[in-house]
């Protein structure tokens, strides 16, 4: 609505209080009901009238804002999106954080491919630790996936979050043993890729969490967005996000270092950095000469 139509539908409705107040008023004293009647219906119209021209310009914006939504749900749904979320809403962050622990309790195994994998296996984190070991208890297979802490990837990240250690304090190698010693059901390898993004997925479900090198102020921006697949098995010849994604983490698993190969090659590094670092208990059987 332009500046002079505003300023004309003020002047009509303060027409419209002022002159029908004053002649419903004489026409009330004077007994003259026909005119009454047909002031009051008159200005009724008007100002339905008014009120119509005022919620043009809202109406017409929540039409255009109706269109869009549908048109990007049936782009999103085409490819398995499910839900997108703005990570520096506090609101949507908690929404994001209840739709994995919904993508937990609903699935039966599990992939991780992660920095750290801090907001999983870190109790003290109380984000999904929780939910992932009450699966883990029954028995559901956790694959799990972390950059190698001394990879050239990982300090160019660690340079740009200005941290000086030899390690991000994120990364807990105690919480690994203890999870690789205490459930058999989950594997844990290490890459020196470049990983791009973190993944959590369920046989069904996935949540993607980008990564980049945004470094805003004094430390890369952790707060980005993220994004929910679902698993759509009905696209071909084209691809789901979701099996893209799942096609992603098994390469960089299958050209990953198993735990106990990595910590055997890693030894001097881990001893150094951490050290009350718990043993690791062996799965391979030593063969004797």
């Amino acid at each position: 609505m332009t500046r002079k139509i505003k300023l004309i539908v003020i002047a009509m409705q303060l027409l419209m209080f002022a002159v029908p107040l004053g002649l419903v008023t004489y026409f009330s004293e004077t007994h003259n009901w026909f005119w009454f009647g047909l002031l009051v219906f008159v200005s009724v119209v008007i100002f339905v009238g008014l009120q119509v021209v005022q919620a043009k310009p809202t109406l017409e914006y929540l039409k255009k804002l109706e269109a869009s939504e549908f048109r990007l749900r049936m782009r999103f749904d085409e490819y398995g999106i499910a839900d997108m979320y703005n990570m520096q809403s506090m609101a949507e962050m908690n929404e994001r954080n209840s739709e994995n622990a919904g993508i937990i309790t609903r699935g039966n195994r599990f992939s991780l491919l992660s920095l750290s994998a801090a907001s999983y296996i870190d109790p003290g984190l109380r984000r999904h630790w929780d939910s992932l070991k009450a699966k883990l208890e029954t028995g559901s297979p956790l694959r799990l996936l972390i950059l190698n802490p001394f990879c050239a990837e990982r300090e160019v990240r660690d340079r740009l979050n200005n941290i000086s250690t030899q390690y991000d304090s994120k990364f807990r190698p105690d919480l690994l043993v203890a999870l690789y010693n205490r459930f058999p059901n989950v594997s844990i390898r290490f890459t020196s890729h470049n990983i791009y993004c973190a993944v959590f997925f369920s046989e069904t479900e996935m949540m993607y969490d980008p990564y980049h090198l945004g470094k805003v102020e004094d430390r890369i921006e952790n707060y980005f967005m993220a994004i929910k697949f679902i698993n759509r098995t009905d696209l071909a010849p084209r691809h789901s996000y979701y099996k893209i994604l799942e096609r992603h983490f098994e390469f960089l698993w299958d050209t990953s270092e198993d735990i106990e190969v990595f910590f055997r090659k890693y030894e001097l590094q881990l001893e150094s950095a951490f050290r009350n670092k718990p043993p690791l208990k062996s799965r391979y059987a030593v063969m004797e000469g």
